[in-house]
């Protein structure tokens, strides 16, 4: 059988049986007189984010352990030739820890504020081979590696494959090619980092791209919407379990902040659907559950929110109060080690465990019927419909009864809405055409953007304000510490004003015909009468 030249910059690659060296050095003898091989052991350490972010942007980084080096290296998805390089280990697996030099742009905006952490590890037998020819010249250089894969926190080595390395010399390109013609038969493939990495997930049973914070629903129309809603509280339930051991574990903020949406987006579900496809006195329960799981999470999110909002405080006042600061931090990180043990202690109590299994065990363990809401058998389009037209018209009607003297208290329902709003358009976006509820989302997102800023700054201020009291009750911090948080706090609240400002262009934009006639094609027509 006659096989096509393989891509020489991409690793050759078999899945089949182990080759040894000696078969290797048989298939390579027409490529030169003589071999000399050079055994060692390498470690391959791939890392990402808990919800994949590097590759979901086509990239992976690995740390390879060799003898007594140690880099940090990333490649791009369909190139063998690192992107960057970084000498030393990985550290903290916070990109604010590594080296910015030569760290890509691309990892530390796609990674943010999310610790990488290790994903798979790959334990190398490593066959160096150099070919000479009759002078004993190396006309040949390449690596024969067998890999092992181990995901980690599991013990065993499942066999993955194996694949030759070649290491080009300048002149003697026709030896590499010779070699390629002989070897295509015994490694057929050809794969590159990306595609290595993935490929011994799938030997040890996972895949990447597994958890995404995104919303991603399949529904199908004429499914009845008691099903529909039990499938997506499960979908979010799970959210927060797989949240649940990042949190206990500490081992970054968007753990809590991922569980946190799906708690929201919970209780935007029991508000805006479940009270017309359930039973009552399920809604009534589940609200009281997922109300008390969100306060007993608030006060440790809020705590990680203005410990990571810091740095940024600091470069709002001139830099000679900047260090003031460092108390209010240092009184943050005091507060959040106290709560700290008030969540765990909740997370892992009898009364949070009772909510999740109770809640579980109902949307598992019974299906749509007469029991249920009134709505309860109605297709679930139908249903998306009405409650989308219904939320969108309640928060265009609330919208427009605002105006700059409106107080503040009015923009913060307003937000409330529309958050709401965009939570039940991404349940059901699965039910339209995906490319007209993206751009829908998308503009919801924008007004959202702009009221979120506002409701920030009116929030920041006062906190700022209050923790300087706590502080000075407490005796932490002095005059100057105060001084510099009431800097930073008039800072913020001019923010709103600028918010506001922003508001009405925002809305003017989402509420014009355009926009209008995109959510009446899109929801009225297959809404409930």
């Amino acid at each position: 059988m006659k096989h096509k030249l393989p891509d020489l910059n991409r690793p050759l690659f078999r899945t089949g049986a182990r080759i040894n060296r000696r078969e290797l050095l048989k298939a390579l003898q027409p490529a030169g007189d003589g071999a000399v091989v050079e055994n060692h052991a390498a470690h391959y350490q791939y890392y990402d984010t808990f919800d994949w972010r590097l590759y979901f942007g086509d990239l992976t980084l690995v740390s390879i352990e060799s003898g007594r080096q140690q880099n940090l290296v990333v490649f791009r998805k369909g190139k063998s030739e690192p992107v960057a390089t970084s000498p030393g280990p990985i550290g903290s697996g916070f990109v604010r820890d590594l080296d910015p030099e030569r760290l890509p742009a691309a990892v530390k905006r796609l990674v943010g504020i999310r610790r990488l952490i290790p994903r798979l590890s790959v334990f190398t037998d490593c066959n160096q081979v150099r070919i000479v020819n009759n002078d004993q010249k190396t006309v040949l250089r390449l690596t024969l590696e067998t890999l092992c894969a181990e995901k980690p926190g599991r013990n065993g080595e499942p066999y993955a494959g194996q694949r030759i390395l070649f290491h080009p010399l300048k002149g003697y390109e026709n030896y590499q090619q010779k070699a390629a013609k002989n070897l295509i038969a015994l490694f057929p493939e050809c794969l590159d980092e990306f595609e290595t990495f993935l490929h011994c997930l799938k030997t040890v049973g996972d895949r990447a791209g597994d958890y995404s914070s995104g919303i991603n629903i399949e529904l199908e129309p004429n499914m009845p919407a008691g099903q529909a809603a039990r499938q997506i509280h499960l979908y979010l339930l799970e959210m927060m379990k797989r949240n649940t051991p990042g949190i206990l574990g500490d081992i970054d903020t968007e753990y809590l902040h991922d569980f946190r949406v799906a708690t929201r987006r919970t209780r935007s579900a029991l508000s805006l659907v479940d009270n017309e496809v359930l039973p009552a006195d399920v809604v009534s329960k589940a609200k009281q559950d997922f109300q008390l799981i969100g306060q007993m999470t608030s006060r440790f999110r809020d705590l990680d929110v203005y410990l990571l909002a810091l740095p940024g405080y600091k470069s709002l006042i001139p830099a000679e109060y900047r260090e003031n600061l460092d108390a209010f931090g240092q009184f943050l990180r005091q507060q959040r080690q106290s709560e700290k043990r008030n969540l765990e202690g909740f997370l892992a109590g009898g009364r949070y465990h009772d909510i999740i299994t109770g809640w579980h065990d109902y949307l598992a363990g019974t299906e749509a019927g007469a029991g249920d809401g009134e709505s309860a058998l109605t297709p679930v389009k139908s249903m998306a419909s009405h409650c989308i037209w219904k939320a969108w018209t309640r928060l265009m009607k609330k919208a427009k009864a605002i105006d700059s003297q409106s107080p503040k208290e009015r923009y913060h329902e307003v937000r409330i809405l529309a958050k709401k709003l965009r939570y039940l358009m991404e349940f059901m976006s699965s039910l339209y055409p995906r490319s007209e509820m993206k751009a829908a989302i998308k503009n919801l997102k924008k007004l959202q953007n702009v009221l979120g800023e506002f409701q920030d700054a009116v929030v920041q201020s006062a906190a700022i304000r209050r923790y300087g009291c706590e502080m000075s009750a407490a005796g932490i911090g002095d005059a100057e510490t105060l001084m510099a948080m009431g800097m930073v706090a008039e800072t913020i609240v001019a923010r709103e004003q600028i918010a506001l400002e922003s508001f009405k262009a925002t809305f003017d934009q989402f509420s014009n015909k355009a926009t209008r006639t995109h959510f009446i094609n899109l929801f009225s027509k297959d809404s409930l009468p």
